[in-house]
């Protein structure tokens, strides 16, 4: 089995990654998981991971 190193550049800060994480971690029990599958279901809804992620940050401040 051949394995290969692969390098990703991570541009946020550490702080913004816990601080997503964090939140992360108790939205799936909160009512913003819902929020934002009430405007994944909407006809005008999200087309795209990036805006998935314009949403999240704009909506949640992540």
């Amino acid at each position: 089995m051949l394995s290969r190193l692969f390098q990703i550049e991570i541009s946020e800060s550490r702080e913004e990654l816990e601080k997503v994480l964090r939140h992360a971690t108790t939205a799936s029990s909160g009512s913003d998981l819902e929020r934002l599958k009430k405007r994944l279901q909407e006809p005008s809804g999200i087309q795209s991971y990036g805006q998935i992620q314009k949403w999240l940050k704009s909506e949640l401040g992540l």
